[in-house]
């Protein structure tokens, strides 16, 4: 690690919002950051329109048995006043990159921060830019609905002037379809899977066995996408399962929205029963993924890769079958599109075969080798392997 303290050195990550738990992106630049820090790095974060806030504050975060310093700015708090304040902690870390978690949403209630990048470029001035994106545009689809169409366009409009203005030396994305949109917009970018918010509570601890005792439980975390084909779904599950003396069962964790209705009245029309857990301390849901047959993403299935719940269940070797909406994507976006062995996409008819050749999958996305792939396309060379999380 540099010891020179003159000389900018280590990462500063610029997010949203930063409360523990609240915020999945805040979540996710904690644990990378913590990770970093772990290596050797000089880290901070400075949430930028923190929701869960209404005073500034200055404070340690821990994550993963280190903790990382953070500056937390209220999204109420006026803009001049933040920049002001961003820009004194910035100077005060004095990193050598500042990376950018960006989500539209999270900088802007609307998705509309319109003056981001002008924001933003004093205080990244004399500094190496990264850009993480988590999410694009709108209306990326082949055929969207006008409103989708038109904020994207605003959306795309937004980024890609920020992009000009910060000038980033690296661009990440963990979507296949969003590095191909960045491509064609003349945005050079390379791929960094997401991590997994879930650590794993007790690597001790075997995972279930695959159907024991003839149950097949499903679990389903996190925020539920609506006009997924659940009937389709659940009747042909329920079929199989009599057929094959199996008894499924579905639970239900973190926020999971307004969709989660849908779910349970197809559930009870069926009579399979559920139950709605809520949200778990990560110890709590750690524990609940080793516990399951199978997770449930109702992310689009061509984005399942921005999905931090797939990402968790990846960690924690649990297969996974995406049930969500049907959505017409242009040719261009399918032709490299590759999905993981432990995801399968549901189409009617399949869920007989599918379950016949169902394994559990090896736990895999290791934040540890992650985060070195993070040093290694930005080019940092000061972080010390052998101090790793296994995580």
């Amino acid at each position: 690690m540099i010891d020179n303290l003159n000389k900018a050195s280590g990462v500063l990550f610029i997010c949203g919002s930063l409360q523990p738990g609240a915020d999945g992106i805040g979540d996710y630049t904690r644990r990378i950051a913590g990770e970093l820090k772990k290596k050797g790095l000089k880290v901070s974060i400075i949430s930028f329109f923190d929701k869960q806030t209404d005073i500034i504050l200055s404070e340690s975060q821990k994550v993963d048995n280190t903790v990382v310093d953070v500056l937390r700015l209220p999204a109420k708090t006026a803009v001049k006043y933040k920049l002001k304040l961003a820009k004194e902690w910035i100077d005060m870390q004095n990193p050598e990159w500042v990376s950018i978690q960006f989500v539209l949403y999270a900088f802007n209630n609307r998705g509309l921060p319109l003056f981001f990048g002008n924001e933003l470029k004093p205080l990244c001035a004399n500094r190496k830019v990264h850009i993480m994106f988590h999410e694009l545009w709108l209306g990326v689809e082949k055929f969207p609905i006008l409103k989708d169409r038109l904020y994207g366009i605003v959306q795309k409009t937004i980024i890609k002037s920020m992009v000009q203005k910060l000038q980033p030396k690296v661009v990440h994305s963990h979507s296949a379809l969003y590095l191909k949109l960045l491509q064609y917009n003349k945005i050079n970018a390379i791929k960094l899977n997401i991590i997994s918010n879930i650590p794993i509570a007790h690597e001790q601890v075997s995972p279930r066995a695959l159907m024991a005792d003839g149950v097949l439980k499903f679990l389903v975390f996190g925020y539920i996408s609506p006009n997924a084909p659940i009937e389709d779904f659940v009747k042909e599950l329920k079929k199989i399962a009599v057929q094959r003396h199996l008894k499924p069962e579905f639970i239900f964790s973190g926020r999971n929205g307004g969709s989660l209705k849908d779910w349970t009245s197809v559930l009870d029309t069926h009579q399979v029963p559920y139950s709605v857990r809520g949200v778990l301390s990560v110890e709590e849901l750690s524990d609940l993924m080793n516990a399951v047959d199978i997770g449930i993403s109702t992310t689009p299935f061509l984005l399942y890769e921005k999905s931090g719940s797939v990402a968790a269940m990846f960690k924690h070797g649990i297969p996974v079958i995406n049930v969500a909406q049907s959505i017409a994507w242009d040719p261009k976006f399918l032709a490299d599109f590759k999905a993981d062995a432990s995801i399968v996409e549901f189409v009617p008819g399949m869920v007989n075969e599918w379950i016949s050749h169902l394994e559990k999958p090896e736990r895999k996305n290791n934040l540890s080798k992650i985060t070195s792939q993070f040093c290694l396309d930005l080019g940092i060379t000061t972080f010390k392997p052998n101090e790793s999380s296994k995580s």
